[in-house]
This record gives C-alpha cells, structure tokens and sequence, in this order.
C-alpha cells in the first residue's frame, strides 16, 4: 500500500503545475 501513498504524493506535487500548464495553454487558445 506504499506505492499508493507514494502516487498520491507525487500527484499532490505535481498538481499545481500541471493545473498551471493546462490553464495557460487554454489562455493562449483564447488568446489566438
């Protein structure tokens, strides 16, 4: 159950960046 832990942390940090990447690239589409 220690690979869950893990994926869920990994997932926790890579969130926000993923949220980040996801939002600019939809800002860029707009922006066009």
């Amino acid at each position: 159950m220690k690979v869950l832990f893990v994926i869920a942390a990994l997932a926790t940090l890579l969130m926000p960046v993923v949220l980040e990447h996801v939002l600019t690239t939809d800002m860029r589409a707009l922006g066009t």
